[in-house]
């Protein structure tokens, strides 16, 4: 079967998808963030590209001043993966929470 190129109509957009051999897979992925005040944000990111960019919009996007951890099913995430390497589906969850100081004596 040869490869051919289809449009998807989703409810948000519209997706190119590449079809091959009765699976579909797509050159994209919707991820959301949710902190800690439970606001989400949405970001369609590359499933090639390294998730640091999509993590330095979200902070340029909120202004935040402070530094953020991602946490992807409980465990931070390595900002030189990409959505691949974490086998992300559209509409998985990153949460975020401010990072903080301490744990010292007083």
């Amino acid at each position: 079967m040869s490869d051919e190129k289809i449009l998807i109509n989703s409810s948000d957009e519209n997706f190119k998808r590449q079809k091959t051999d009765n699976f579909t897979f797509s050159k994209y992925v919707s991820i959301k963030f949710v902190n800690q005040d439970n606001e989400e944000t949405f970001f369609k990111v590359l499933r090639n590209a390294k998730l640091g960019k999509a993590f330095a919009a979200y902070s340029r996007f909120h202004k935040l001043d402070y530094h953020v951890d991602f946490l992807f099913n409980g465990d931070r995430v390595n900002r030189s993966l990409t959505p691949d390497d974490l086998d992300i589906e559209d509409g998985d969850a990153f949460d975020v929470l401010k990072h903080v100081h301490g744990g010292g004596f007083i």
